[in-house]
């Protein structure tokens, strides 16, 4: 079957995939990675468009019969939103044909290719629940500080205390348990890293940084190792500096020697020694 026939088989909610090979499943998330783009690129379409976060179910096409037939100043934008539903749902079409697949081929000689694709999905995710790019751009430009960059702070602080900002922690945790989890194991045992794994944990790192700052999500933990699954820190400005710490000693432990002289390095560095500053509207 052609790969481009396989991105639109699961892009159909009418269609289900065929059992797929370990390899022909990390491929097919690749190919639903421009489905995804198209919302994560632009994390504030909806709310000019038609006033809401984010689609949460499927919007009726009908007009109600008591609509004013002389009022368009109103926007529902109802085929954009089953756009990013059934991105939604490829993704957990996808997600129940890597396990089919995790059934039928054993895992010692796949181990790395499921990691890297989970890896993938949750960073999907993430990517579609979090504004990725203004946190990023406020972290790296921490001593840097502009009018625009205010601005942009002033947008990610508000967002920590939506319910978005509480789903993309919860993807993150998996990203960090997953790779915390690998890591630990014998090293002849453990899957082999490939960029995706570096790209997860920058941006999860950047993410928590935030979120920590502004004390949203002040009762959820981090950093909960596998034997120690009620430990962890919580995601409070004064426990900044530990939960960096943690991402700066797992980084080099999926990265070859140049780890500790990349730019993730010193970033974590940085956003250990300056908690993020939450701006407000008033401010």
């Amino acid at each position: 079957m052609l790969f481009s026939d396989l991105v639109r088989i699961a892009l159909d909610e009418d269609e289900v995939l065929p059992a797929l090979k370990p390899v022909d499943v990390e491929l097919l998330l690749f190919g639903l990675q421009h489905e995804v783009w198209r919302f994560s690129h632009d994390p504030d379409i909806f709310k000019r468009l038609i006033q809401i976060a984010r689609p949460v179910s499927a919007t009726n096409p009908g007009l109600p019969s008591t609509q004013d037939h002389l009022d368009c100043t109103g926007r529902r934008m109802h085929s954009l939103q089953k756009d990013y539903l059934r991105v939604v749902k490829a993704l957990d079409k996808w997600k129940a044909a890597l396990t089919h697949c995790q059934l039928s081929h054993p895992l010692p000689e796949n181990r790395s290719v499921y990691l890297s694709a989970l890896i993938l999905y949750e960073l999907s995710f993430l990517r579609l629940c979090a504004p990725l790019n203004s946190i990023q751009q406020t972290a790296y430009r921490l001593h840097e500080p502009s009018a625009s960059d205010t601005a942009v702070a002033e947008v990610i602080s508000a967002w920590t205390f939506t319910p978005e900002s509480s789903e993309a922690i919860h993807h993150a945790r998996t990203i960090w348990q997953m790779l915390d989890t690998e890591s630990s194991r014998i090293k002849d045992t453990q899957a082999k890293y490939n960029i995706l794994a570096l790209i997860a944990l920058h941006h999860t790192a950047a993410l928590v940084w935030l979120v920590a700052g502004t004390e949203a999500q002040k009762d959820q933990s981090f950093c909960a190792r596998n034997d120690d699954p009620a430990g962890g820190f919580l995601l409070r400005k004064e426990n900044t500096e530990v939960l960096m710490n943690q991402f700066e000693d797992l980084y080099p432990k999926i990265t070859s020697s140049w780890g500790q002289q990349s730019s993730f390095a010193k970033m974590v560095r940085a956003l250990a020694d300056n908690p993020f500053a939450p701006v407000t509207q008033e401010q």
